[in-house]
């Protein structure tokens, strides 16, 4: 028996609001009923992904969150099986007791494995490890016919290509097979670094991939002119017992902490003013400490994670971040044109991350190599006119848009910015569902919808 509801909605940016029907299935047996009593549906993880991925107005949304069974755990070779719903946090305390995690994360644990599959996530090790996709043995996917379908990198490939990356267009995923890594503790070596212009950080991250397995920078949005990239470079790789302190190696693999912080109001209004962010990073920069350090797994893959509900604090209006990769060639002149623009129009970078990418992987997957810069800023007009300007600068570049952070991009950019769309991504989706039974907010605006239909341009 299946149970809908109407509800509001929103990405974590909070930034785009939905009306919708949601669905919410049990168990992984109910879920066919709930594609076959809607014309247009789309699955919802965990919530994660910033813009409209997972937004449906007017139509359907299949939430996955009690879909979210661990299946089978091979603990001799790492594989783990488990239901799409499963949260990073649930796997990895399930796995890393027996000395594995997952090979590739993105920046918190509180997203599904459906999810980091249908915005094929990459994490601080790209430039070693690639996207989550290229970690998964095989995915079943329900699709629009009503038919599980298991697809991987060998058997039914189009599909499995079409399906990493691919924002829950294909089909929902129902179950996956995952390689997770071997570690010898829940521990890294950290080495952190203060750099003090944008060129010294870029370059740091370059000699950093030489030796690194993860490599990051945080940089200092709102620094004076003259100051502008400023930051901490942080490196880190996983370590064995033999390696940590008596005071840590007693209990190498240390649970993950739970939250510290809670924020579960909405605030009236944004607590983030430049004054504020001006602050808080001045007094990050003044207190880094240079040098290595070991940090749990939680410290290093998922600091905001330490505050539950962090993005409340931008208020009603909620906020956008604005994630790009761009050669190596213009990177340094558009990165710090970007963080200059900001700096001029009064607008607040409030979390600005760089690092480097390695090559190029699925159909419509993120990254390719080069240079990603994630900005997180209050939502406003001036920003949205400014991003149309940067939109044109890397597309022209040969960079693209994050579509798991995006709200905004438009049909032509987009169209520009991954030409795998058009060359083989369009043919799996008119395949699998010509009518476009899996549709959402981002593929109407993309006009996706209208491609596969036949009514695009």
């Amino acid at each position: 028996m299946t149970s809908w509801h109407q509800e509001t909605i929103a990405g974590w940016g909070r930034s785009r609001v939905s009306v919708t029907h949601a669905g919410d299935p049990r168990r992984v047996e109910e879920l066919p009923d709930y594609v076959a009593e809607r014309k247009h549906l789309v699955a919802r993880g965990l919530g994660r992904s910033y813009g409209d991925a997972s937004l449906n107005t007017g139509q359907a949304v299949v939430r996955m969150e009690s879909v979210d069974r661990a299946v089978e755990f091979d603990r001799e070779q790492g594989r783990i099986v488990c239901e799409a719903g499963m949260s990073l946090d649930d796997l990895i305390t399930i796995t890393l007791p027996s000395g594995w995690f997952p090979a590739v994360t993105p920046g918190t644990r509180y997203v599904s494995v459906g999810g980091c599959i249908a915005s094929d996530v990459h994490g601080k090790n790209h430039h070693v490890a690639g996207t989550f996709s290229q970690h998964v043995n095989w995915v079943e996917l329900l699709t629009a016919d009503g038919s599980i379908v298991r697809c991987s990198a060998e058997d039914n490939a189009d599909l499995f290509h079409a399906t990493a990356g691919g924002m829950g267009l294909t089909g929902i995923i129902v179950r996956a097979c995952l390689q997770l890594q071997k570690v010898d503790s829940s521990y890294l070596m950290v080495r952190r670094e203060r750099t003090l212009t944008l060129q010294d950080t870029m370059r740091a991250l370059v000699e950093g991939d030489r030796e690194w397995d993860a490599t990051v920078a945080w940089l200092d949005g709102v620094a004076p002119e003259t100051r502008m990239g400023r930051g901490e470079v942080i490196l880190g790789r996983h370590i064995g017992r033999d390696e940590l302190p008596e005071r840590l190696a007693y209990n190498p693999f240390r649970s993950l902490d739970e939250p510290l912080v809670d924020l579960p109001v909405d605030m009236p209004f944004s607590m983030v003013h430049r004054s504020v962010v001006r602050a808080f990073n001045q007094f990050r920069f003044s207190r880094i400490q240079e040098g290595d350090s070991f940090e749990n797994v939680r410290q290093f893959y998922y600091p905001l994670d330490v505050a539950q509900g962090w993005n409340r604090l931008y208020g009603p209006h909620g906020f956008h971040q604005y994630q790009f990769v761009i050669g190596d060639d213009d990177a340094e002149s558009l990165i710090g044109d970007l963080l200059y623009r900001f700096h001029r129009s009064g607008l607040v970078a409030s979390l600005v991350v760089l690092k480097r990418f390695g090559a190029e992987s699925g159909w419509l997957s993120f990254p390719k190599p080069g240079w990603t810069l994630a900005v997180d800023t209050p939502s406003n007009m001036r920003l949205f006119e400014l991003l149309e300007e940067f939109d044109e600068r890397i597309v022209a570049d040969g960079g693209r848009i994050y579509l798991a952070k995006d709200s905004r991009l438009a049909p032509d950019r987009f169209r520009r910015m991954y030409p795998e769309y058009a060359n083989k991504w369009l043919d799996v989706k008119r395949k699998y569902d010509p009518e476009c039974r899996f549709s959402s907010d981002l593929s109407r605006r993309l006009r996706i919808d209208d491609d596969v239909l036949g009514d695009g341009a």
